[in-house]
């Protein structure tokens, strides 16, 4: 299965503009170069018919707007969890697009929020597919597409 950096655009903006009313626009400023220093990641894990992951890249900010649209209420008096519940979510609505669009049988993990000033996101196993650099409301969105690996995969079907 083959997924272009288009496509993904594309499930993003459904997703953003269905679900909270914000519009994304394809940007080169990278959350984790943009400036904030508080960032997040939402990953999904993906089994089955296609192996891979998604994940979704953020500033805290971008985070706390996602959750107030989602969830209702200022920005500025938006949780923690309620941040990562929504930056979780907004991966799993993506995830869900790319598994609708993958070989039938596959299962979605439970999405997992990482915050923090110095991280990384790291999917054992698998090759980065695509990694697209958005905007959303003037705040950078990344949102990477990981596939499992040929040896990955076998073990993952045995």
């Amino acid at each position: 299965m083959e997924f272009s950096a288009e496509v993904i655009l594309q499930i993003t903006r459904d997703v953003c503009s269905s679900i909270m009313s914000l519009e994304v626009d394809p940007s080169e400023t990278d959350p984790h170069r943009g400036g904030e220093a508080d960032t997040l990641a939402g990953y999904v894990l993906i089994a089955g018919g296609w192996n891979g992951a998604v994940c979704v890249h953020c500033s805290a900010r971008l985070g706390r707007l996602l959750a107030a649209r989602m969830f209702g209420g200022d920005p500025q008096l938006i949780s923690v969890d309620q941040t990562q519940d929504a930056l979780g979510e907004v991966a799993n609505m993506i995830a869900g697009q790319v598994k609708a669009l993958s070989p039938q049988g596959a299962v979605l993990s439970l999405p997992a929020v990482v915050w923090g000033t110095d991280y990384r996101v790291r999917v054992p196993g698998s090759e980065l597919l695509a990694e697209i650099t958005m905007s959303c409301q003037g705040m950078p969105l990344l949102v990477t597409l990981f596939q499992a690996l040929p040896a990955v995969k076998k073990a993952v079907a045995a």
